[in-house]
């Protein structure tokens, strides 16, 4: 049988073969991740590098708004109060006089830990917060108050505190009754947040989640911070294109993952990205020359597994900062277009190596370069921004990234702490 790289991507044994180890290790990782955890905290975070107790100019314009009496609630057992936490805490108490601080004993008070439970018979662990103001509330569990690599799925490394993101968010939550809602863009077979197993990491950052059809709603709705577009395998009707672009004009805020779809045909959907100045390769895959640049295991190596390079954004800084990586399987080139509109400003994320390249003829079975593919380095994500003149509050911002499978819980990929990182990020 004739080796062909359209079917080789598409084998069991590249797509889990190559990272079986890996599964092996998360299935060992989560019977001790809990206890692994609270062991280093806080012995291993530098308080100083996370500027752990400035509060931003962002929490404190939130804490400028709010009108009504917020109460923070630390549920702590007497004695073991942490330490950094209550500081962080007590430096939204001293910001304002609509917020107080008060601690509660779980052990003491089982009832007050039960009432807030996410779960009906459940009971918040110490360590744990409540905001409440008047009818509304938002608890937050211990460990989503951390930000924890599991790289090494046998020793999982809590790296900063996310103090002040989860609380600055619940405040705004119970000051405001608003949650920003997300809608995931639905009737083209593409992906769920629920799919790839990311629907409580989102709605941690406080926002909603609802499904959107564009061909029976009339319009994307008023209230969406963001549109997801994940992984589409189907064109878009005219008609739902010019819906998304109507969103974008009054700078709407979208985020594509984009797979490799051979064959197909998608005209409509690629004239839109094309008008923001995005040229999205569904018809094309990229391979990676450099060997520090893809994966490799004692399965052999697999140029179609790559670690992309961080160009300078946003979205990457903090990646950058951490010393993260980001595995790419099996990428489209994401590029500028040629004619971008010079409103547009279109930056890349990733890129891959200058031994990388495109291929596109697929009748070829080498894994080597041949004459017809394009040389790198390509770029693989890029961010569209543009400041609308009417509005000065809010910008249009398209992000879009050429693979979907860098989330796949299937593939365990959700186990290298950058790939999820960057993702989050770029909500």
């Amino acid at each position: 049988m004739k080796f062909s790289i359209k079917n080789s991507l598409r084998s069991r044994s590249v797509k889990y073969g190559g990272y079986a180890t890996l599964f092996s290790a998360a299935v060992l990782a989560t019977l001790v991740v809990v206890n692994l955890i609270v062991q280093q905290v806080p012995a291993q975070i530098d308080l100083s590098g996370n500027k752990l107790f400035t509060l931003s100019e962002q929490t404190k314009n939130v804490i400028d708004s709010i009108e009504q009496p917020i109460t923070i609630y630390g549920l702590f057992s007497v004695g073991n109060e942490p330490a950094e936490l209550l500081e962080v805490m007590r430096r939204y108490e001293a910001s304002s006089s609509k917020i107080s601080l008060k601690l509660v004993d779980p052990d003491t008070n089982p009832g007050f830990a039960a009432k807030y439970a996410p779960d009906e018979g459940g009971s918040l662990r110490a360590g744990s917060l409540v905001i409440e103001s008047g009818p509304r509330w938002k608890a937050i569990d211990y460990l989503d108050l951390l930000n924890v690599s599991y790289q090494d799925p046998y020793n999982p490394q809590v790296q900063s505190y996310a103090f002040e993101q989860r609380i600055t968010n619940a405040l705004m939550f119970v000051a405001t009754g608003r949650t920003p809602k997300i809608y995931q863009v639905a009737g083209h077979r593409e992906y769920t947040l629920d799919a790839l197993g990311l629907t409580q990491m989102v709605e941690n950052e406080n926002y909603t989640i609802e499904s959107l059809n564009l061909i029976t709603a009339p319009a994307v709705p008023e209230d969406a911070e963001l549109l997801f577009v994940l992984s589409p395998k189907q064109d878009f009707t005219e008609d739902e294109a010019e819906k998304l672009r109507a969103y974008l004009e009054r700078a709407g805020h979208v985020l594509f993952l984009l797979d490799f779809l051979p064959g197909s045909e998608l005209p409509v959907l690629s004239g839109l990205l094309e008008s923001y100045g995005v040229r999205y390769g569904h018809n094309a895959i990229v391979m990676e020359g450099d060997p520090e640049r893809y994966y490799r295991s004692q399965y052999g190596a697999n140029p179609f597994w790559i670690f992309p390079q961080f160009e300078t954004h946003d979205i990457t800084g903090p990646l950058v900062t951490d010393d993260q990586v980001v595995l790419m399987p099996e990428v489209v080139p994401i590029e500028r277009a040629d004619l971008v509109r010079r409103t547009l400003e279109v930056t890349p994320l990733l890129v891959t190596s200058r031994n990388s390249w495109v291929r596109t003829d697929f009748n070829s079975s080498s894994m080597e370069r041949i004459p017809s593919d394009r040389i790198g380095p390509i770029p693989i994500a890029v961010a569209v921004s543009e400041q609308p003149t009417y509005l000065d509050d809010r910008t249009l911002k398209l992000v879009a990234i050429g693979n979907s499978q860098f989330l796949s819980p299937q593939l365990n990929m959700q186990m290298i702490p950058g790939n999820t990182n960057f993702f989050m990020n770029a909500v």
